[in-house]
């Protein structure tokens, strides 16, 4: 019968376990943590990114990674972290490139210069001039100062989006680690990763995806934040509103589903365009738009819904502030 070597197991187990496995794996115990460094970590997580951009860009990886490195760029954000985490979010990449060569395919007024709208592809040395020649762009971003530039511009390849920007625009802990395609690699938090806890954003569509992912936030004090907590911290009023006696819960919802966008506030009521009566209020609305998250062609996600199903509630907005209409709010802020 053959010896069985316990180093000899590790190693055929390490083989077989995602990254932030091996890393759960390392802090278990000192002999493990020294079996499984993080040097090995991390060389798992590039493989694994590097695994990821050959199925994306195919047979011209090897020459999107020659030039990558040349124009010193970081991949960084969310595609780094679904690979520690072994997980399929999006098809996004975040890639930080140098100010300048992001703004060189740009004249003084942000239009794109002559060179760069001819389609046919040159083997350029820069990254930004080969995306152009190479792919389509998709959308460009720019910061609307006295003195403009661009931020980002984002190429399709294939089914993913590659967005590159000027400096690590990231608000979340968890997706400011780097790669930079020649073996070097900063991890800026893996604890935040592991224990699916990263610092707060008061941003309503990022907070959505993460916590989507299985995520808890904290806030400067390193306390978590309670989910009656997090409206306030993203500056969203709460409104009481009163189901009217002429409809069912069911019939309501069916209102909100159909209509999007066409409601009224008239006299401390709220109906539909067709003059059908959905709530009270008594709240001061003048001059608020009204939006119904229910409705199909409403893709963008509503974070109260996901974590309330089914509860009637309304967007309203005035300038830049938000307002929750919900039947009962009492279940939904917080009480201090």
């Amino acid at each position: 019968m053959e010896n069985i070597i316990y180093d000899d197991v590790l190693n055929e187990l390490k083989l077989s376990m995602i990254p932030i496995d091996l890393y759960n794996l390392s802090r278990t115990c000192n002999r493990y943590n020294k079996s499984i460094p993080i040097k090995y970590i991390k060389e798992r997580i590039m493989n694994e990114i590097d695994r990821r951009l050959r199925i994306i860009f195919g047979e011209d990886f090897e020459e999107f990674a020659a030039i990558f490195r040349n124009s010193k760029a970081v991949i960084t954000g969310s595609f780094i972290t679904q690979c520690i985490l072994g997980e399929y979010w999006d098809n996004n990449i975040d890639i930080i490139v140098d100010k300048d060569e992001l703004n060189e395919p740009f004249s003084f007024n942000l239009h794109l210069k002559d060179e760069f709208l001819i389609a046919s592809f040159r083997n350029d040395k820069k990254i930004i001039r080969y995306a152009f020649f190479k792919y389509e762009y998709d959308l460009i971003s720019t910061m609307p100062y006295e003195c403009l530039y661009v931020t980002n511009i984002m190429f399709k390849v294939n089914e993913t989006c590659i967005t590159f920007e000027i400096a690590d625009q990231q608000k979340h802990n968890i997706c400011k680690n780097t790669y930079g395609l020649d073996k070097t690699m900063f991890i800026y938090t893996m604890n935040e990763i592991s224990s699916r806890c990263t610092n707060f954003y008061p941003d309503l569509d990022l907070h959505a995806k993460y916590r989507k992912r299985g995520f808890r936030f904290y806030d400067d004090n390193k306390k978590v934040v309670a989910n009656c907590d997090i409206w306030k911290k993203m500056n969203i009023n709460f409104v009481k509103i009163t189901p009217c006696d002429n409809k069912s819960t069911e019939e309501r919802l069916q209102i909100l589903t159909t209509n999007a966008r066409d409601y009224v506030h008239i006299e401390h009521v709220i109906a539909n365009e067709y003059g059908e009566d959905l709530y009270t209020v008594h709240n001061d609305l003048k001059n608020h738009r009204f939006v119904s998250c229910f409705h199909k062609f409403i893709t963008n996600s509503c974070l109260f819904k996901d974590m309330y199903p089914g509860v009637e509630h309304l967007h309203s907005y005035v300038d830049d502030n938000q307002t929750l209409l919900v039947v009962d709010i009492s279940n939904f802020t917080s009480t201090k």
